[in-house]
Parts: C-alpha cells; structure tokens; sequence
C-alpha cells in the first residue's frame, strides 16, 4: 500500500474510515466501490471484446472461402473505423453526423494524390490523417451555433455535395475518373500488399490501438468531463471547460479516425472516385455508429462488420432490403438511447449482477442513522407576520477578519430592450453567506449568471479577489474559484451519480488523471455522497433516480469542490426548488453542515423561500424589476417596509 497506487477500492476505504461517525461497515465499502467501478469494469470489459472481436475480424479475413479478401477484409476495417469516427461525436456531443463519408473521402483522395507525386505511402498517410483531420475540424465549426437538426442537416448537405465538390476539382482529383492506388507498399522495409497476411495483420493493429486509445480517453478525467457538454453545456462551462475549443477538438478527432478508414479504404479497393463515396455509404457508417451504441468499442466493431457486410449478404433481394434492414435497426437503436443495442445488452447484464450484489447488501447493511445536527440559536426577526422567519447564525465559522471575496458593483443589463437589471450591486466576504431575493422576474438568476460569465453584463464592474471579471467567459471564472447549481440539474446522463460529484473535483485535471487513481478527489467524494445521504444512488444514473437526490448530487459536488480547494465562490439557484416541506428542512440541515464544515467558502443563494434563507444566511440583497430594494444584515433588510411592500403588496400589508 505504501509503494503501489492505491486503487479505487482502497480509496473508499481510507474515506469510510476519515469519520469515525460515518463508519458503516465493510458492506457499506463494498457498496461504494461499486459507485466508481462499474463503469470501469464495464469499459475494461469493452476494451477486452473489442481487441477479442478485431482478432475475430483478423482470421475471418483469412478464411479461404471469402472469394474478396482483398476488399471484404478492407471493408470491415472502414466500417468499424467509421463506427468509431461517428461514435465520438454521437458520445460526447449527441449530435448526428451525416458527413462521415466525407472524412473518409478526405483521408483517401489526400493519400491517392501523395502517392501520385512519389511521396512513400507513410507520409502519404501521415498527411491523409492530418487533413482529415483538419476536414473535421472545419466541420466542426457549425457546431458552435447549431446543434440537433439543425446541425444534422448542415452534415448532411456537406454528404451530398462532395460528389460535385470531387468532379469541380478535377485536375487533382481526376474528377469522374477517379484516381487508382497502389495496392503494394513498404512500412519499415516490409512490403505489404493488400489481402495479405501482412495487410490483415497492420490494418488489425491499427484499428485496436486507435479504439484502445479512444477507450482510455473515455476513462480519463477530460473524457468524463467532456461528458458535460453534451446536454449540461452551463455545467461544463462554469466547471471551466471552453466548449467552442473541445468541440473543434471532438470533431477533429473523429475526422481523424475517419481519414485513417479512408486510407485503408483507398488500398484496399485500388481507386478512389465519386462513387466510391456515396450517401448511402454515409448512412451505413452512420448507422454502424448508432447501433453499436455510444461510447461502446465492441459495438462499434459488431456493428461495423454487420452493416459492412450486409449489402452483399442481401444482393440478391430486390427493392433495397439492406436499406429497409438498416432503417429498422437505426429506429430501434434511437429508441433505446444512446448506448445502442450493445448497450441495452450490457445493461441487461449489469441490471442481473446488480440486482443480486443489492439483495445481499440490504440483507448485510445494518441500520446507521444519519449524524444529527447539534441545534443552534434561533433569533426571530422583527417584521410583519409573514415574514416571521427563524435565523440560525453560526457565527463561530465566520473569521473575525474578512477580505472581499466578490464586488458586483452598479451592475447593468439589457436584452434589446429589456432591462433586465439596473445599478445592482453587493459585496461578498469570505465565509459570507448571502441572500438573493424578490419576486419572480426581479433578475436574481440574471445576477447569477453576470457574476458566473454566462451573461455578460452590459454595464458596471464585476471583480473576483483583485481581478476584474466582467468581461472574461464563464470558463475563466470557473478556474479562478467559481461553481454553481442551477434550478433545474445539469449532470451527465452517461455517468453515475458518484462520478457526477466526482466532476467536482476534476476541474484541473487534464488527461492523466484516472477515475481509479486520484485518491484524494473519491475521498472527498464518498464523504460528500454521504453528507448529501445520496449514497444509495452511488452507483445510478441521474435518469434513475429521485428529482430530490438529483438536486443534493449538484450541491455534493460543490462539497468536493470546497474540500478540494477548487472553489472559493458558490452560486446556489433555487437548491429547494421542487422539494417537499421535509426535504427542504433536510435541505436546511445539510446545508448548516456544509457550512460549518467548509467555513471559508462564500454563497450567493437564490430562493423563494424566505423561511429557509432566515436559517442560513448572513445579509441580504432584494431585487425588483431588476433594481435593488434593500440591501444589508438579513434581519434590517426583511423587517424593512420596502421589502414587505415588494413582497405582497401595499393593500394587503396595510
């Protein structure tokens, strides 16, 4: 233990035993290392049936009963490659991509023309790759303002076109003609002729370590993060993440992998030309990457060889029964979701395995009640009877000293003609809980988003510490100490509820950071699971489980965030929102412990309910119509007439 790294199951350990209060058993240990290690037995588990289903390809490609070796073998390999291509847009972003046979017409024409002025078929495919590549990246660029079918169509039209785009460049491209390539060429002093046993043999390697890598991306830090772009893009951005950047990148990769698919696609027919390219050739890959589900290696290959195959194995039927096979096979995968066929499998799976491991642990759990809250001071505020509210002052975690942690000063914004918030400002304290309240559409959640950058104030000066922010994206604030929650939950479907807090503790990690490996952040997070008591659903996804534990899951990640020094600024948007009378005073329990236990973090709350505000904030600031109301201690401010009057009125207050 002492010279290994420590495993994740260690890590959850050493966090069981942090508390002695929270101790709760070797069962509940057992439980815990489920949380993080499903999904990396699951994506051990696909790497292991990828490489074993290439090997399958491998000697399939040497059977001597396949009368086209040469462009049988070179087929599957595209098809997988281009099941992978289309996988890590589908994975990551969500989106369709219509253009995967572009890329791989990019990667094929680039390396038939290298060949043709004497290049070596290296470099040859060196360049094809990199232009692909770059191809993908300029596909990418829509991306930043479109997206669903919207961005589906763009791709498509981009298919469609290529065909023309091929014929109008035909001095280079040989236009109708095609341009034919060679099907012998030299790697290291080796030559190797496609068919062959040394083709079968390179194009096999080339394929398992391109997925191998694709797989340890999917495992490492920026891969889960990267998981947040895709339907949580507030989340990923006030997590510090420049999405328009990554989404360049994503695209780029995947034009890479198609660009390697096309050089093997060029070798392996002999010639490249505008037929050779069609739409429906699109659609094939793009279903191929559908139907093996995203983010599966194994699908990707399955169904690669699948669809690779299916239109010779249906050749002799008449009216397009391929298409009308893949149409099927496409609208079953987009109903059961993202993961495809090969996922709904492993959750049948995994759905067995689970179902037992829990029958076992409720059996092996003893009863452990949550720790109480010691009771604090209650001090009644002096105001009308409706705002008759009980404030809990744990004045003890607030230094004596405090330095400005957050100066929001004459803050202004308009939307065309709307002036959503006029001459706002505040300052926050280290260790300052404030409250941000009024009526609906006073502009509490515009505030919200000027301070976090995802708006961008129109007037005034935003300052974090002794640098003004007012103008810089909501990424850079992300980094410079800032997290949030929204009203409605933005977490990654495609993980789990202990590796969406996980992400709270991942924001300055790049690459080499592994789920398993980092000690320190799964510490954190199984202490932050157990303080927001949302243990049980460690293992779940957030579509699987209660609204209510969805919510705690964002507030437990702002938990790994203050304990692993990430942020020193907390943004709460309504965190009760659609919770019951006793879960918000649960709520309010938890979030005394957050405080007494991360003393130095600020918090901007946002929330109606005055009653919960009473009990955990310091001062306060009231908005209406966008201009502020009062502003000071949280008791002067809620037994000011102006706030009444906001609040319900000047007829029913007199």
């Amino acid at each position: 233990m002492t010279t290994e790294r420590l495993s994740c199951h260690d890590a959850q350990e050493l966090s069981g035993r942090t508390d002695p209060g929270r101790a709760r058993g070797s069962s509940l240990r057992a439980g815990r290392s489920e949380a993080c290690g499903e999904r990396q037995r699951a994506g051990w588990s696909d790497a292991g049936l990828f490489v074993a289903l290439s090997l399958v390809v491998m000697a399939v490609a040497r059977v001597p009963s396949l009368t086209y070796l040469d462009y049988g073998f070179g087929l599957l390999i595209v098809y997988a490659l281009g099941a992978l291509s289309v996988n890590v847009i589908f994975h990551y972003l969500g989106e369709m991509n219509l253009s995967a046979i572009a890329g791989l017409a990019v990667g094929g024409y680039i390396y038939a023309i290298a060949l043709s002025h004497g290049m070596v078929a290296p470099v040859g495919f060196l360049l094809a790759v990199l232009g692909a590549g770059l191809f993908g990246c300029l596909m990418g660029l829509p991306n930043l303002r479109l997206h669903g079918i919207q961005l589906a169509l763009v791709t498509l039209a981009a298919a469609w076109a290529l065909p023309d785009l091929i014929g109008a460049m035909g001095s280079v491209t040989g236009a109708q003609r095609g341009m034919t390539v060679a099907s012998t060429f030299s790697v290291a002093g080796v030559t190797i002729t496609a068919g062959s046993w040394s083709f079968v043999i390179l194009a096999t390697i080339v394929l398992i370590v391109l997925g191998l890598l694709l797989g340890a991306g999917l495992r490492t830090a920026l891969g889960r993060r990267l998981l947040l772009v895709s339907g949580a893009e507030p989340a990923s951005q006030a997590f510090g993440m420049r999405l328009g950047a990554w989404r360049i990148a994503i695209w780029g990769a995947s034009g890479i992998l198609a660009g390697v698919a096309g050089c093997f696609y060029a070798v392996s027919s002999g010639f490249v030309g505008p037929s050779e390219f069609s739409f429906q050739t699109s659609l094939l890959i793009m279903a191929a990457g559908i139907v093996g589900g995203a983010g599966w290696l194994g699908g990707a290959v399955i169904a690669g060889a699948f669809i690779g195959l299916l239109p010779d194995a249906l050749s002799s039927m008449s009216g397009g029964a391929e298409y009308i096979l893949l149409g099927a096979l496409i609208v079953v995968a987009i109903a059961i979701g993202k993961g495809g066929l090969f996922g709904l499998l492993h959750a049948q799976v995994s759905r067995v395995r689970t179902g037992r491991r829990s029958k076992l642990r409720v059996a092996q759990r003893p009863d452990s009640p949550r720790q109480a809250v010691s009771e604090e001071k209650r001090v009644a505020v002096v105001a009308p009877s409706i705002f008759k509210v009980d404030v809990g002052r744990p004045g003890e975690v607030a230094p004596k000293v405090r330095q400005p942690l957050v100066t929001v000063e004459r803050v202004s914004l308009r939307f065309g003609g709307v002036q959503a918030l006029s001459d706002v400002s505040l300052q926050l304290a280290q260790g300052e809980w404030l409250a941000l309240a009024g009526p609906n559409g006073s502009g509490k959640s515009s505030l919200l988003n000027c301070i976090s950058g995802a708006y961008i104030a129109t007037g005034g000066h935003i300052v974090i510490g002794m640098n003004e922010v007012t103008r810089e994206a909501s990424a850079l604030r992300g980094r410079m100490g800032i997290a949030r929650t929204f009203q409605t939950p933005r977490l990654a479907a495609g993980l789990s509820i202990a590796e969406n807090v996980w992400l709270g503790g991942a924001t300055r990690s790049v690459v080499g950071d592994r789920v398993r490996g980092s000690q320190a952040v799964w510490t954190a997070v199984h202490e932050a699971l157990d303080e927001w008591d949302i243990e049980r659903y460690a293992d779940m996804r957030p579509a699987n489980v209660p609204y209510g534990a969805r919510k705690q899951t964002e507030l437990a990640r702002l938990s790994v965030r203050a304990a692993t020094a990430s942020s020193r600024l907390f943004l709460m948007d309504e965190p009760a929102a659609g919770l019951s009378p006793d879960e918000r005073e649960e709520l309010v329990n938890e979030l005394r412990t957050f405080r007494l236990k991360h003393a130095g973090v600020a918090v901007i709350i946002v929330e109606h309910d005055v009653q919960l505000l009473g009990q955990l904030c310091d001062s306060a600031v009231v908005l209406e119509s966008g201009k502020e109301v009062a502003h000071g201690s949280f008791a002067d401010v809620f037994a000011s007439d102006a706030v009444v009057l906001s609040f319900i009125g000047r007829e029913d207050c007199e």
